[in-house]
């Protein structure tokens, strides 16, 4: 389903941008600093190049260092498709891939059907 799409920093992107991959080892999660949270395989996946600059930029901002949640897969294990939602924790930039807690104050993005 990649095949022929482009390929952004080892993030495989398909031909009409709606599918995404950033292997293992090309994302962090835990900690980041502005410029690692720009960089990282899972933002710019999951955001797009110009969106992950924007998100580097933003958590500039907070009093405190960036930080990405999500979900370790064992090899083996089926994979899990998840939403991802942006929200401020404990005065930081959080971005969220690995629960949803119905919290009020979580900006979920759009999803494709």
């Amino acid at each position: 389903m990649l095949k022929g799409g482009k390929d952004i920093f080892g993030i495989s992107f398909s031909k009409d941008g709606k599918l995404r991959f950033a292997p293992k080892g090309n994302y962090v999660l835990g900690n980041h600093t502005p410029e690692s949270l720009a960089k990282d395989g899972f933002i710019i996946a999951s955001n797009g190049l110009e969106g992950a600059e924007k998100l580097g930029e933003v958590s500039a901002k907070f009093r405190n260092t960036p930080f990405v949640y999500g979900v370790e897969v064992q090899e083996g294990k089926a994979s899990e498709q998840r939403v991802s939602a942006v929200d401020e924790d404990g005065g930081r930039l959080g971005f969220y891939g690995y629960n949803w807690s119905g919290n009020y104050d979580c900006h979920a993005f759009g999803v494709w059907k």
